[in-house]
């Protein structure tokens, strides 16, 4: 079997061939930017097509028996009746749909909203907030609406001429019933300012959603008629490669620190986020640091630049969450993924007998104590934790790790797997062909 996996973040796409679980030494990379700017994240989506076919290019995917897609959400987009693009991609750092947060939540009421969708209508975290904003931003545009969905959804358009989303990326529109796996919700939609029949089929990850056509095989270097799976989104593949067991951990260091355990109930509560597996009925929940990687390398740029790589790591491993300092760090630096209101970070304590190793070190003594937070919110809603094995990935495991679990059970034991993400896309196809 040779599968063509694709990984679509907010910043890259990474291709690749699988032809068994372990992921080949070629993949291909192909980045791109994200557009910021008065609170908007957000990626032309032809800037992301063009992306894809670059790497696919170079890869040798004549002779595949699967297209399974993976990435990000949320990734709103709008589409007409021909599925073109009527917005950019909203990427969950946008920040412009505060006041229709509230408005949603207040329409809604927030235990309901919580109960229905897992989650609070947190802006860009959540769709139905840049949903809301869009209808009533470019209402020319809204109008001609015909589907509504996330960038999985765009591409199995393009790519099969079908309407279709799978449940862990639908959990992220905030449409979407997610404690039960239900389908879309009239009244979330409403609030949404969105007809109910603009929302794509949900289908769970590991069916075929549709054949490539042959529009689709001439732009993206297909063949054509090959099945295409619905995917999941990023954060879940690396769970499949796991047993999904009820308490099975999966941890993520790199920009955002993820700590995601499977549940056989969906626990919704505030501070954590909650969503569908995309397989079966199981979901996760997640304790998320919207700024670890991109925190640390945030103090680098603006306090340590003088200092090369190695010097600059020496001193963190030197420094550590345990020097004792007056300053305190606030890390707030790319608000919260939670929080209705974005948060903005802060630092305290300052006197002219600080030096910079007091900022570094009360950074690095925030993200310990919120790492440890979770803990804390994930027994409040009644999850438990298996420690005998918590797979992890990610580009900082090896540096940032141990200082977000410095305070974790010392009996947790911890397995690394690079790529997990690609990895994970081989056993939807595992899954596909025994289905």
């Amino acid at each position: 079997m040779r599968v063509l996996g694709l990984d679509i973040g907010s910043s890259s796409v990474k291709a690749a061939v699988l032809t068994g679980p372990r992921v080949p030494k070629q993949i291909e990379h192909e980045h791109y930017a994200t557009d910021f700017g008065g609170g908007r994240a957000e990626i032309p989506v032809e800037r992301i097509t063009r992306a894809i076919k670059k790497a696919i290019s170079r890869l040798e995917a004549k002779r595949i028996d699967f297209i399974i897609p993976t990435g990000m959400a949320p990734s709103w987009i709008a589409m007409d009746d021909r599925g073109r693009a009527l917005s950019p991609v909203i990427t969950h750092q946008d920040k412009r749909s505060i006041e229709e947060a509230h408005e949603i939540e207040k329409s809604v009421g927030k235990a309901r909203h919580l109960k229905i969708a897992g989650n609070r209508p947190v802006p860009g975290g959540i769709s139905s907030t840049s949903c809301r904003w869009f209808a009533k931003h470019h209402r020319s545009e809204f109008r001609r609406v015909d589907l509504v969905g996330h960038l999985s959804t765009y591409l199995l358009r393009q790519w099969c001429d079908v309407r279709a989303i799978d449940p862990s990326s639908a959990s992220f529109t905030g449409i979407f019933k997610t404690t039960t796996l239900g389908g879309w919700d009239e009244r979330l939609a409403e609030a949404a300012m969105l007809p109910i029949g603009a929302l794509p089929e949900v289908i769970e990850g590991h069916q075929v959603a549709g054949h490539v056509t042959s529009r689709a095989a001439s732009s993206f270097g297909f063949p054509e008629g090959v099945p295409v799976l619905a995917g999941v989104i990023d954060g879940s593949c690396p769970m499949l490669l796991t047993d999904a067991a009820a308490g099975q951990a999966v941890q993520v260091v790199g920009s955002t620190d993820v700590l995601a355990v499977c549940v056989n109930e969906a626990k919704p509560m505030e501070g954590l986020l909650t969503r569908a597996l995309g397989v079966g009925r199981k979901w996760v929940s997640v304790g998320t640091l919207s700024a670890a990687g991109t925190a640390v390398a945030w103090l680098r740029r603006t306090m340590f630049s003088d200092l090369s790589d190695d010097a600059f790591w020496s001193l963190i491993r030197k420094t550590g969450p345990d020097r004792k300092t007056a300053v305190s760090f606030c890390n707030y630096l790319a608000g919260s993924r939670t929080e209705i209101d974005v948060p903005s970070a802060t630092i305290s304590g300052l006197t002219l007998a600080c030096a910079r190793e007091d900022v570094l070190a009360a950074l690095l003594a925030d993200l310990r104590r919120s790492s440890t937070e979770r803990l804390d919110r994930f027994r409040a809603a009644g999850v438990k934790i298996r420690g005998d094995y918590i797979l992890t990935t990610g580009g900082g495991d090896t540096t940032l790790a141990p200082i977000l679990r410095r305070d974790f059970p010392k009996t947790w034991k911890y397995r690394h797997r690079d790529e997990a993400t690609l990895a994970g896309v081989w056993k939807l196809a595992e899954l596909a062909s025994a289905g």
